[in-house]
């Protein structure tokens, strides 16, 4: 496959796309984050903001919500070049509660009630 544009598909700020851009500088991506109330910083480094996003959520599977959200994003930015789907902030969020749902399935012990609750 021959890539001719390495701009944002998720904003048309016409951007190139970066790991810091894709993940939490884009404005549409810092609105999927928003979606879980989660609200990016300016940081430079990136554990700084896993430290702040784990102080926002404040629960002991915060990781697996750090976790999820990229991939969601990633998913949507994949429909968008693989299969011309518009990105929008349902698809993200569709995404982040299937996997999230998947999730639970395997949590047997620790806390499926409270992420049941988050959810």
């Amino acid at each position: 496959m021959d890539v001719d544009d390495y701009n944002c598909v998720l904003c048309s700020s016409s951007i190139e796309e970066s790991r810091d851009h894709l993940f939490f500088d884009c404005a549409f991506v810092q609105s999927c984050w928003q979606l879980l109330n989660l609200h990016i910083g300016n940081f430079v480094d990136p554990m700084q903001m896993v430290s702040a996003f784990k102080s926002q959520l404040n629960m002991p599977f915060y990781m697996d919500v750090i976790i999820l959200m990229p991939w969601a994003i990633w998913m949507v930015r994949n429909e968008a070049i693989f299969r011309g789907v518009q990105p929008s902030l349902q698809g993200c969020k569709t995404h982040f509660q299937k996997e999230f749902a998947l999730l639970l399935l395997r949590e047997k012990k620790d806390h499926p009630q409270l992420m049941s609750s988050w959810i």
